[in-house]
């Protein structure tokens, strides 16, 4: 095995495509943007051209284009009808040997047997989710995949985001008592 085994990619210098750039696809462009990672990402509709050049993002309107250009795919997509498997065996293929996948968004927009046969056969280099298509449920063969990790849906767990979170719902319950719409609830979680 030598030493080779602790060794891990770069990010700097590296392309990170994104999957769905809405407020958290947005958030995660902007955190990766500060260890020098150039953006890409792909989207229903490309973003307005002042967010572009904030972020320094480039559209795909190809899945695939996006994911054979990337180093790291990250999924912030919501779960729908399109989006289900969005990630499956076509997407593993063009995929590059040493990228890797996060999917931050929902289980099921993976495909994870596609997923586990493409860790177990070095298709790609890792994988790191937090969600999974069959919660609680994980697909055995990603419990022996040793170049994936694999985490409980906790990212939200800090003492001020979660603040944040009580503070939404309580003006939420407030606002409708007092019958205001839901669209003049305010944004408080800011990522």
């Amino acid at each position: 095995m030598g030493t080779s085994w602790v060794l891990g990619m770069e990010l700097r210098g590296k392309k990170l495509g994104i999957i769905g750039m809405g407020r958290i696809g947005q958030s995660f462009a902007a955190r990766a943007k500060a260890f020098g990672m150039n953006i890409a990402y792909h989207n229903r509709t490309p973003l307005s051209a002042s967010i572009e050049q904030t972020l320094e993002a480039t559209y795909f309107n190809s899945l695939e284009e996006l994911a054979a250009s990337s180093d790291v795919l990250s999924l912030n997509c919501p779960l729908t009808k399109d989006t289900y498997h969005l990630i499956d065996d076509k997407i593993f293929n063009v995929m590059p040997a040493h990228s890797i996948l996060i999917n931050i968004s929902r289980g099921q927009v993976v495909d994870e047997a596609s997923l586990a046969n493409a860790l177990h056969s070095h298709q790609i280099a890792g994988a790191g989710i937090d969600v999974f298509e069959y919660e609680p449920k994980i697909h055995t063969k990603l419990l022996t995949a040793p170049n994936c990790i694999l985490l409980p849906h906790i990212a939200s767990a800090t003492f001020e985001t979660r603040e944040a979170i009580g503070m939404l719902a309580s003006e939420a319950i407030i606002d409708v008592l007092n019958g205001k719409p839901d669209n003049s609830i305010p944004n408080l979680i800011k990522f």
